[in-house]
């Protein structure tokens, strides 16, 4: 395009002008993108509603997707990042929503995919889609099974898992940080692997039942168990974990003092749980007086000098 000024010259057109002075790899980049001179609204409007002859019919004459209509085929407006494979995006959104004829649509085209379909479709329950992924050979790995525990897709983890997609400790962690009890003990029962993470995310948020279950099934936990009890306020889970074995270290007493429960750290001190400084240091850190004052009452001294706190 270009267009006339009063003396009747002709000049180039802003965009053009532009596209002149870009270094030949960024012309490179432009030359290589989707892009038409012609108005696809329709087109894509077919798309996002899911009229896919309609928008079959328009690619059979000639008219290839742009970005615009392919992402709105997955009925899902996001920003593309253009270092990203632009094809797998689309069905990792047309699985997220999903839309399951999108995909198919897409697959039967060409359309790539990689785990991030079967990560879309598992993270919104969407079992039909995930289903159709792996049958058609979409890879997926084990974020699959961290997003169906995540969210508490029980229908969703079982089918992946008896279909072969691997999972580890991050899945067991999922289903503590939600408490979805049901979602933990079919994965421990069903061999997926735990670790502290499993008791520590679980005292953070306050499951005893959640605590409970992992410790009474061999699940190994150390000091963040305490401690992540003792900065949420969790007296219950404290004790429980302490009364059943479970180790705390001077971060117990710091912790408390520095969230101001002096009930947990009157608990942990009376215990035998070990403090120093830090737990003064934490109480005048945030004003908490009445627990500097206990410290103090009880004999903690900080610095190298016994000065008392």
């Amino acid at each position: 395009m270009s267009w006339t000024v009063d003396s009747g010259c002709k000049m180039f057109s802003l965009t053009k002008l532009a596209y002149s002075t870009c270094s030949d790899e960024e012309k490179k980049f432009y030359d290589e993108l989707e892009t038409l001179e012609i108005d696809y609204s329709m087109s894509e409007k077919a798309a996002a509603s899911g009229h896919l002859m309609c928008l079959a019919f328009a690619e059979n004459f000639g008219f290839p997707w742009t970005r615009t209509t392919r992402a709105r085929a997955a009925k899902i407006e996001n920003e593309y990042n253009r270092f990203l494979s632009f094809d797998e995006f689309v069905c990792q959104v047309a699985a997220l929503n999903g839309q399951l004829e999108c995909l198919v649509y897409l697959h039967n085209n060409g359309c790539l995919w990689d785990v991030s379909t079967c990560v879309a479709a598992a993270r919104n329950g969407h079992m039909d889609v995930l289903r159709y992924a792996h049958e058609n050979g979409c890879p997926w790995d084990e974020t699959t099974c961290l997003e169906a525990a995540k969210h508490g897709h029980m229908d969703v983890l079982r089918y992946a898992h008896e279909n072969g997609c691997p999972w580890d400790e991050t899945t067991c962690q999922a289903a503590a940080v939600y408490g979805y009890m049901d979602v933990l003990r079919y994965a421990h029962e069903n061999g997926c692997p735990w670790d502290e993470t499993t008791c520590q995310v679980a005292a953070v948020y306050g499951y005893m039942d959640v605590l409970r279950y992992a410790h009474e099934n061999g699940c190994p936990w150390d000091e963040t168990t305490c401690q992540a009890a003792a900065v949420y306020g969790y007296m219950d889970v404290l004790r429980y974990a302490h009364e059943h074995g479970c180790p705390w270290n001077t971060g117990t007493c710091k912790a408390a003092a520095q969230r101001g429960h002096i009930d947990l750290l009157r608990y942990a001190h009376e215990h035998g749980c070990p403090w120093d400084e830090n737990t003064c240091y934490g109480a005048a850190l945030n004003g908490h007086m009445d627990v500097l004052r206990y410290a103090y009452e009880n004999g903690l001294l900080v610095g190298q000098n016994g000065k008392n706190c």
